[in-house]
């Protein structure tokens, strides 16, 4: 499938539940494109701003996971 043009939008394409979470100071995945995503999908957005770059999730203590557990509602 094609990257939507025109009047379209990528919003009109995802039907799935989406939540991004992204390390604000990754310098090996730019975070810019991910935000403007989110931003067409309205959707859920964790932004960890620690020194860990690329591995954000991983030393982003317990906040990271609990905002997953949340989103999937899991108990």
């Amino acid at each position: 499938e094609t990257v939507p043009d025109g009047d379209e939008s990528i919003a009109d394409h995802v039907k799935a539940q989406v939540m991004l979470i992204v390390g604000s100071r990754d310098h090996m995945v730019n975070p810019g494109p991910s935000r403007r995503l989110a931003t067409q999908l309205g959707i859920e957005t964790l932004e960890i701003d620690n020194s860990c770059g690329h591995l954000a999730f991983g030393c982003g203590g317990d906040a990271p996971f609990e905002a997953v557990i949340a989103f999937l509602h899991i108990e």
